[in-house]
């Protein structure tokens, strides 16, 4: 799928992508990847051991937090 073929230089998928890139202003584009990303993909981790959830823990983005845990992002995992 798409959304596991989005492999940057740091290991990001494109959640990791549109957390960093602070999808708030657009959280459907958020909300969409999220929605169609398998378990796999929702709690991948970068190079560095971070998953999508853990970005948007460290950006301090509530909406990208709660759209993560709501697609089904395991908080152990951050």
């Amino acid at each position: 799928s798409l959304l596991a073929v989005c492999d940057h230089v740091d290991g990001w998928t494109p959640l990791h992508c549109a957390v960093a890139a602070d999808l708030s202003s657009a959280p459907r584009t958020l909300q969409l990847l999220a929605s169609k990303a398998t378990p796999e993909v929702l709690n991948a981790r970068d190079k560095a051991g971070r998953t999508a959830l853990c970005l948007a823990a460290e950006h301090r983005n509530g909406d990208a937090i709660g759209v993560l845990l709501d697609a089904g992002a395991e908080a152990g995992h951050a």
